[in-house]
């Protein structure tokens, strides 16, 4: 499961950057050669774990590794808006209500993530479900009084992505602190996270999600963190300044040689094959790779950048545009879309 999630992490923040053939092979060698070694070095019984490195649930094996592995994909592939050429990509929200329907799920299946690595359910299980909540609830109600603050109004998105923060955060360290560390973990990750979001935004990196500001830098401050909050009568293991130390240090190894092996990785596949989308194909990636739309609206193109300068270069308003007109001609209400039918019936028979 983790192996499955982890580059699945990083994936939103290079979208609609790399074509899916190369991503499927970069994802595979990516697991081989940046997520197996450290699962090894920490999980395994190898060298980290000797040394005494401690990640509970993925704080370094998984949100380290993927969040800079996801910054390494977003310096190397550069911005979709320098594909596009002109203008800049659209960050809007797909669909608001989604990101909530799926922030409550993903919450929801964190406790199988947080608690399910006791691999028991022991004392160690509870606090570690009850750690992930409570970091989780803090760190949204924090960010959402930062976003109220600088921004007027508080926003759903904003809650959600500090509920996300809070939970990578709580990762590493959720089977060895007490709930009131789970507390002050989810007071300190969204300040932190947001302010990462920031820097982001001031060196115009394109990370479509946030995947660094919130995975990367989440799960590395709760892995350093680990070492300052750690009770030995919850883990076995308790705050030294030596923990301290050893977890830093493999916070750094796993950040540095991330970051270096993705670079690395997508050279290599470059020399093979096309890595980015070609400036039309950017516009509507799920058909130019896939030959399907998520939706069929024959008045309202399926990609987001429908009545832009690109979609007039790539002539995919053309459709658009007839149906508008015909529909207008006969003033009639479009009627419901029929699958596989390039237009709506009313418009269909004001053509005939």
């Amino acid at each position: 499961m983790f192996a499955v999630i982890t580059p699945a992490l990083m994936t939103g923040a290079f979208a609609d950057r790399l074509r899916f053939k190369p991503y499927l092979i970069f994802i595979g060698v990516w697991i081989i050669l940046v997520y197996a070694p450290f699962c090894h070095w920490i999980w395994g019984g190898g060298w980290m774990a000797e040394w005494g490195v401690k990640d509970f649930a993925g704080g370094i094996v998984v949100h380290t590794t993927a969040g800079f592995s996801a910054l390494a994909a977003v310096h190397f592939l550069g911005s979709r808006a320098k594909i596009m050429k002109q203008g800049k990509p659209d960050n809007t929200p797909h669909n608001i209500p989604f990101v909530a329907l799926g922030t409550g799920l993903l919450w929801f299946g964190w406790f199988g993530f947080n608690g399910g690595s006791a691999l028991a359910s022991t004392g160690g299980a509870a606090f570690a479900a009850v750690n992930s909540e409570i970091s989780a609830s803090i760190a949204l109600m924090v960010w959402l009084m930062i976003e109220w603050f600088r921004n007027g109004k508080p926003s759903l998105v904003g809650v959600c992505v500090g509920a996300i923060a809070g939970l990578a955060t709580i990762t590493p360290c959720a089977g060895f602190v007490r709930p009131w560390g789970a507390f002050v973990i989810g007071l300190v990750a969204a300040p932190f996270c947001y302010a990462c979001c920031e820097l982001k935004n001031k060196f115009q990196w394109d990370d479509a999600l946030d995947v660094w500001g919130v995975h990367g830098m989440g799960g590395a401050l709760g892995s350093v963190l680990l070492g300052l909050l750690a009770d030995e009568k919850v883990g076995g293991v308790g705050p030294s300044g030596e923990l301290f130390g050893k977890q830093l240090a493999a916070v750094v190894l796993a950040a540095v040689y991330s970051y270096v092996i993705s670079i690395l990785i997508l050279m290599l596949i470059g020399l093979v094959c096309r890595l980015k989308p070609t400036a039309v194909e950017i516009i509507d990636m799920d058909h130019s790779q896939h030959g399907e739309s998520a939706y069929l609206d024959a008045l309202e193109n399926d990609s987001k950048y429908a009545g832009t300068y690109f979609a007039e270069v790539a002539g995919i308003d053309k459709g658009k545009k007839g149906d508008e007109e015909a529909a207008k001609a006969n003033e009639t209400t479009t009627g419901a879309f029929q699958p596989g039918a390039s237009k709506p019936a009313a418009a269909a028979a004001a053509s005939m």
